[in-house]
Parts: C-alpha cells; sequence; structure tokens
C-alpha cells in the first residue's frame, strides 16, 4: 500500500509552499499550508510528507529535533504541537481590564 501511495501522489504533491520561517502567525500557515493541500486534506501520509517542506529556518529546526512522524497517531497532532510551540508569535487583543488601566494610567 505505501509503495502504491508514493508511485500515485508523490508527483501530485505540491512542489512549492509558502515557507513558515518560524516567526509569524502559525495558524495563518496553517491555513495556506491545507489550501496548498487541498486535495491531500484527508491523506495524513501525505500531509506528514509536504508539511516539513513547508518550514525553513528555526521552524524547520524545531520539525527536525522534536517531531518524529512515526510516533504521532495523525496530522492534528502535529498540527497541535506546531501550534503550541509557534503560537508566542500571536499578539492577542488587550483584555477591557488592561484598557481600563491604560485609561487610569495604571498600566505603563
Amino acid at each position: 500500500f505505501l509503495r502504491s501511495f508514493e508511485m500515485t501522489t508523490h508527483k501530485n504533491l505540491p512542489k512549492k509552499f509558502i515557507k513558515f520561517d518560524g516567526h509569524g502567525d502559525p495558524k495563518a500557515h496553517l491555513a495556506m499550508f491545507f489550501a496548498e493541500c487541498y486535495k491531500f486534506r484527508h491523506n495524513h501520509r501525505a500531509l506528514f510528507r509536504c508539511f516539513p517542506r513547508s518550514l525553513e529556518g528555526i521552524a524547520a529546526q524545531w520539525y527536525r529535533e522534536h517531531i518524529n512522524p512515526v510516533e504521532l497517531k495523525n496530522f492534528d497532532m502535529l498540527i497541535n504541537l506546531f501550534i503550541e510551540r509557534f503560537i508566542q508569535n500571536v499578539e492577542t487583543a488587550p483584555t477591557i481590564t488592561t484598557l481600563c488601566y491604560l485609561n487610569r494610567g495604571q498600566v505603563k
């Protein structure tokens, strides 16, 4: 089965991806990644094969050093690890409490 997967889909997999370098929004990267891999969205093997090719810089280093696809049960596990690792890049909107303190001059 694996051999037939490689023969039939390898040539059909996207060749180039918009690269994620560890900066920016990981969820935005995943949205672009899935847009590129739309035909394979239900084929976890194809997604596992493509995802590392969409990374560069510290994101690629993180993948090489910390991810072993064989140990992951499905692609969703990889997505969760990826978001968990890079979510700090996303700016969050201030809360109402923070805005109230800013208005009073209590937050520097």
